[in-house]
């Protein structure tokens, strides 16, 4: 019997020590909670009015949470950000309106600004909505809100990629008829315009990269012309 505890205890600590147990456990209950909780509403459709309402969820700053500043570690914040989002899914239902079409949505881009540090065992909301969408895209707000002092200690903007279907498919199952986005804000047009920038970079960087080989060769070639005449 004692090596059946010890193998046990062996793989409770391996386990603890290369997965987020805790995340994980979590994550189960909070959303086995929310489905259960929007059982009785889910063949209701929404008005727009309900689909861009902010939502909100509450979190703590646990001793896990804190880095060698003492305060919550940055990463923590996007981690929190997760279950903002988890309920942004369930209660809008998102998430049976992409089961319903077989799609998936995942997130695409996250820009996030810190404004103040949460310390220990400081309470906290993150509140999530959507703010526009596009075909293929849906556009998150998430901040993190100091519960005692109404204070934004951090603000992200959150492009969510949808595959198998698209946003204005996904929404009319929602609510039942086409619903228009709202008009992007200058901020969220800027952050596009960011995405987009980065994106072309990216390609003409992977482009050069790719041909590079090529681009090397005719340089030479015009260079050994140019010497020539």
């Amino acid at each position: 019997m004692a090596w059946i505890f010890g193998v046990v205890l062996v793989v409770i600590l391996s386990l603890f020590a290369y997965i987020d147990v805790w995340y994980f456990l979590r994550s189960i209950v909070f959303i086995t909670s929310l489905i259960i909780k929007g059982r009785k509403d889910s063949a209701r459709k929404l008005t727009k009015e309900e689909l861009l309402k902010e939502l909100v969820t509450k979190g703590v700053v646990m001793p896990s949470d804190l880095d060698f500043n003492l305060h919550m570690n940055n990463s923590k914040y996007l981690r929190e950000m997760d279950f903002g989002r988890f309920a942004i899914y369930i209660e809008k239902g998102l998430r049976k309106a992409l089961g319903h079409h077989s799609a998936v949505m995942l997130v695409g881009a996250i820009s996030i600004r810190y404004r103040r540090s949460l310390q220990l065992f400081q309470k906290f909301e993150v509140h999530t909505r959507i703010l526009a969408w596009e075909e293929k895209v849906i556009y998150l707000e998430q901040r993190i809100v100091n519960t005692a002092d109404g204070f934004v200690a951090s603000i992200a903007l959150v492009k969510m990629a949808i595959k198998g279907t698209t946003a204005s498919e996904l929404l009319k199952t929602i609510c039942g008829h086409i619903v228009a986005s709202p008009f992007p804000s200058a901020e969220l047009r800027a952050w596009q315009e960011s995405i987009s920038l980065s994106s072309k970079h990216l390609r003409e960087e992977s482009s050069t990269k790719s041909d590079g080989g090529n681009t090397q060769v005719t340089n030479s070639s015009l260079t050994s012309t140019k010497k020539t005449t």
